[in-house]
């Protein structure tokens, strides 16, 4: 049978003042609450508040037929209508990225989040959490962030439990029970947890180094489509950690990274081109995955297309492009870059 309290289907005040919470009704046979305030009446629980009367008033016999309510009056919502966490849920989502009619307001996806976590639904907790991370549409508290990541956890969701193992490696620099956390994560499923467990593994940080066992997370991650998981994947093979060097693999694995948008795949690419290896030799083809990880902000890539501007590798000799992307390198600090741009521009 379903529970609910007295107060929750709307009783008239002096009736709840008179008779305060009343605990465990069942309603398993009174499907409206019109039906339920009867039954109440009829053995004696609602005489002070129908037909107007009083509790010096109250007889034994209530009435028989109480009045029915005006025509204009609307009828009282059912306690049976009452949001489920699934739907608080879902009009947060709605209100934070702004969807099905509704405009981006993040205090109120909060709040429709947090009414979903008083109902103890673990994506409300978790998305609670997360606008307690970063600040959105509540004020920024990285502490209750993980107390929310961790009702949500102990619900079962993977992602809260990566969130709390970054937490841990990042603001406690305590890399041993960020990897506990990593490892619950990835153990679920959680493809960035298991490419940040395969990193300590790689490190030894918080964990014994373990490269064999950083190459499997880091396939496991890359397997479920995780870019950076991928890149590392290339590195593995290029350099032999934890797997035999393979060239060849090293280009698969680089190649898918850097068509899902990895600037440091895309570098990595190019210099597999630029040299040959693992794939024929195509400065073409390395100017233009040079190209697409310059146009990303990668230093490296940025000083490479300066070198191929100025030498005409795999792209039509300039000084002045050469000059443009030397500056982009040398305004991150790259020295080398500094000194071929003023090289560049006295050729001009």
């Amino acid at each position: 049978p379903l529970i609910v309290y007295l107060d929750e289907v709307q009783l008239p005040p002096v009736m709840r003042l008179q008779y305060g919470r009343l605990h465990a009704l069942s309603l398993n046979k009174f499907p409206s609450q019109e039906n339920f305030l009867e039954n109440l009446a009829a053995n004696h629980l609602l005489a002070p508040c129908f037909g107007g009367r009083t509790p010096s008033a109250q007889t034994s016999n209530p009435p028989s037929n109480p009045p029915a309510p005006a025509q204009s009056t609307p009828p009282k919502k059912s306690f049976f209508s009452r949001k489920s966490g699934d739907d608080w849920f879902r009009e947060g989502e709605n209100h934070y990225f702004g969807k099905n009619g509704c405009t981006k307001d993040y205090a109120q996806a909060a709040r429709c989040y947090r009414e979903g976590a008083q109902l103890d639904h673990r994506s409300s907790q978790f998305s609670l959490g997360w606008c307690y991370e970063f600040g959105q549409g509540v004020e920024k508290d990285k502490e209750k962030a993980v107390q929310l990541y961790r009702k949500a956890a102990d619900n079962g969701h993977a992602e809260a439990c990566y969130r709390i193992g970054r937490y841990y490696n990042f603001e406690k620099n305590d890399k041993r029970e960020s990897v506990r956390w990593y490892t619950m994560a990835a153990e679920r499923g959680n493809a960035s947890a298991m490419n940040d467990l395969a990193i300590r593994y790689e490190r030894g940080e918080g964990v014994e180094k373990n490269p064999q066992k950083a190459f499997q997370w880091y396939q496991k991650a890359a397997e479920k489509g995780n870019v950076m998981a991928q890149t590392n994947m290339g590195v593995c093979y290029g350099t032999g950690l934890g797997v035999a060097q393979d060239y060849t693999e090293a280009v698969k694995w680089y190649q898918k990274a850097a068509e899902a948008g990895s600037a440091s795949a895309q570098h990595f690419l190019a210099t597999y081109y630029s040299k040959g290896r693992g794939v024929e030799q195509n400065l073409e083809q390395a100017a233009y995955w040079y190209r697409k990880s310059a146009e990303q902000g990668h230093c490296a890539s940025q000083y490479n297309m300066g070198l191929y501007y100025k030498q005409g590798k795999g792209v039509p000799q300039s000084y002045s492009e050469a000059v443009k992307w030397f500056q982009k390198a040398a305004d991150q600090g790259d020295e080398d870059a500094k000194r071929l741009l003023e090289e560049c521009k006295a050729k001009l």
